[in-house]
């Protein structure tokens, strides 16, 4: 899968990405104060059935997250759609 993650600092993980196997565009965001065992505060396009063949749903939820860093909006978009239409399933990237 691709991932692109969003910079924070403090050990936060915010990514989102291309998951060729499923088919699904997908985002997570998990902060390190929840702790290690914390259920992520997002996760979408994850489990069976939550499918999402455009990015624009994802890129919405994390603008809403005041967790989340600002980020390039339109770059982000370009760079996902660029990943799905190539099926990357292996880059990694950072915004």
């Amino acid at each position: 899968m691709s991932k692109c993650h969003l910079e924070r600092d403090g050990g936060d993980y915010i990514v989102i990405g291309w998951d060729s196997g499923p088919a699904t565009f997908f985002c997570i965001v998990q902060m390190a104060a929840d702790g290690v065992d914390a259920e992520p505060r997002l996760w979408l396009g994850a489990l069976p059935g939550d499918v999402y063949a455009d990015p624009g749903p994802l890129i919405e939820a994390l603008e809403k997250m005041p967790e989340v860093p600002p980020f390039d909006r339109v770059r982000l978009r370009e760079e996902l759609l660029n990943d799905q239409a190539a099926d990357d399933a292996k880059r990694v990237y950072s915004l």
